[in-house]
């Protein structure tokens, strides 16, 4: 019989073998990266849809305005990705880490995620609508706004995360641990289905709550 216990996030699953020294722009030039350690990359406006990152080592990478729709990245670590937009739509993201990183707005919708750790990053608009993610852990990370609606999520946590406004219409929802998270707003109250919460939480949701099943409080 399965158990109804929370589950945590699966971190990701990263061995990086030896890696060869790249010159950055093979990230531009090459469809298929494996193997590869690259420092300070450039990508501001670029067209990266298709690219392909395999057991590899980025560091320093600007990304400004870029699109990486359809990309796969894979087994790789990702550190200092810096970009105010960033277009990575139906991308493919499994065992991968990104640490350290600045992103103002970036579109997510219909990506794959699966073993994803994101490490001390500071994040804008996120845009995960129609998302599916397993595994997906974001720690000691700032968002100003997660957009989850029609998502499927299973095994999400933010630990040390602060989120300010958090949108869940019709998302879907099992085994996320929003215990921490203090948003400002969060809407529909009705998708938390399938969250876990703390007592505090309970707390500040708790007009909401009353108000979507039609209850007065009085007194």
């Amino acid at each position: 019989m399965p158990s109804d216990r929370l589950q945590a996030p699966i971190a990701p699953s990263l061995r990086l073998p030896r890696l060869e020294d790249v010159d950055a722009r093979a990230v531009h030039d090459a469809a298929v990266l494996d193997r590869a350690r690259i420092v300070d990359v450039d990508s501001t406006g670029a067209d990266l849809d298709e690219l392909a990152l395999s057991e590899c080592a980025i560091e320093r990478w600007q990304a400004t305005g870029a699109r990486m729709r359809h990309a796969h990245v894979v087994e790789s670590r990702i550190e200092r990705l810096d970009a105010a937009t960033l277009d990575a739509s139906r991308t493919v993201w499994r065992d991968v880490e990104v640490v350290a990183s600045r992103i103002g707005s970036i579109d997510l919708s219909d990506a794959s995620i699966r073993s994803v750790a994101l490490v001390g990053c500071k994040l804008g608009h996120v845009n995960l609508r129609a998302a599916r993610v397993r595994d997906l852990t974001l720690r000691d990370c700032t968002i100003d706004v997660l957009d989850l609606g029609d998502a499927e999520l299973d095994r999400v946590a933010f630990p040390g995360s602060s989120v300010a406004t958090l949108e869940l219409p019709r998302a879907r929802m099992r085994h996320v641990d929003l215990r921490g998270l203090e948003p400002r707003a969060v809407s529909p109250v009705e998708s938390l289905a399938g969250a876990t919460i703390d007592g505090d939480q309970l707390a500040l949701l708790a007009p909401a709550l009353a108000a979507h099943v039609g209850l007065r409080v009085v007194g």
